[in-house]
């Protein structure tokens, strides 16, 4: 399905023949005619109606971002000192059963893929020679 949806839209854009940019170029200059202004744009005939006293201030303004930063280091700091509290068995016995069984697994698996590699490489030797 994915894929008959991914060649569908293919199809379109061909029949198209890149007309999507034109259109959103177009969407672009139409909104700029209506009155609708790009991000700086907007920010600055914001500061400018503040000045004057035309928009309220603290629209769009929860706090400082200084204040904002220093509430989230506060943040932070409080949540390490809560990690650095646990005990050491603690965190073992989080571990769970069977986690030495697995490790075991894990790593069958590696000296497997080791000794795989090594009979690879010595037949590519072999095959060398040939």
């Amino acid at each position: 399905r994915k894929y008959e949806r991914e060649e569908r839209r293919k199809k379109e854009e061909r029949k198209e023949g890149g007309r999507r940019e034109e259109r959103k170029e177009g969407w672009r200059k139409e909104g700029r005619e209506r009155g609708r202004m790009e991000g700086s744009k907007r920010k600055n005939r914001r500061k400018k109606d503040r000045k004057e006293g035309k928009e309220e201030e603290g629209k769009g303004e929860k706090g400082s971002t200084k204040e904002k930063k220093e509430e989230k280091r506060k943040r932070g700091r409080k949540e390490e000192e809560g990690k650095r509290g646990r005990k050491d068995g603690e965190r073992k016995e989080e571990k769970g059963e069977g986690w030495k069984e697995a490790k075991e697994r894990i790593e069958e698996k590696k000296t497997g893929r080791k000794e795989r590699r090594k009979k690879e490489r010595e037949r590519k030797e072999v095959r060398k020679r040939r």
